[in-house]
């Protein structure tokens, strides 16, 4: 089913600086700030072995592989996909004015830590939005013990949509 015209709804009533939520599942959302114009910009891990429990490198004080991700500007329907988009601002008061958060999340555009529990893509908007980079998603992931599922959600996640890109990027080719 598709989300489009409830998603084009809240786009048309969206401010620079909303955060964005995209529910992905049941467990998982994936976040960004919108920014005007139909743009958003949101943190995602360049690797979909980062949840992959064999792959090598910087491992968290939870034994989760930390990544590199990468900070871009984006179609807020590329980004949208199937998700159902919903606004995500947690508090009306943020320390910035809708300028400065722009030119802060701007400012993080390329490569950027990452990871699933220390700082994901809803840390980074909550950081730029609010100067605290707090995961919710996260927090309550752990205090009902369902943080594991909560990984293997957000991994088969990310798994889709980088293939969905992947697919997309081989049939511009192909058209050419």
């Amino acid at each position: 089913m598709s989300n489009r015209r409830e998603n084009q709804a809240l786009m048309d009533k969206l401010r620079p600086g909303d955060i964005v939520k995209f529910r992905r599942d049941a467990m998982y959302c994936h976040f960004a700030l919108y920014i005007g114009n139909g743009r958003v910009i949101h943190l995602t891990s360049s690797n979909p072995a980062t949840f992959n429990s064999s792959s090598k490198g910087a491992l968290s004080a939870a034994g989760l592989p930390v990544d590199i991700g990468n900070v871009s500007e984006d179609d807020f329907f590329e980004v949208a996909a199937d998700s159902k988009a919903e606004l995500a601002n947690w508090d009306e008061k943020s320390p910035y004015s809708e300028a400065e958060i722009v030119k802060r999340a701007k400012a993080k555009i390329g490569p950027a830590k990452y990871s699933i529990e220390t700082y994901n893509c809803e840390h980074f908007v909550n950081e730029i939005k609010y100067g605290k980079p707090v995961s919710k998603q996260v927090d309550s992931a752990k205090q009902v013990g369902k943080f594991a599922a909560f990984t293997a959600a957000v991994s088969a996640s990310l798994y889709l949509v980088n293939n969905q890109k992947g697919k997309g990027k081989e049939k511009e080719a192909s058209n050419k």
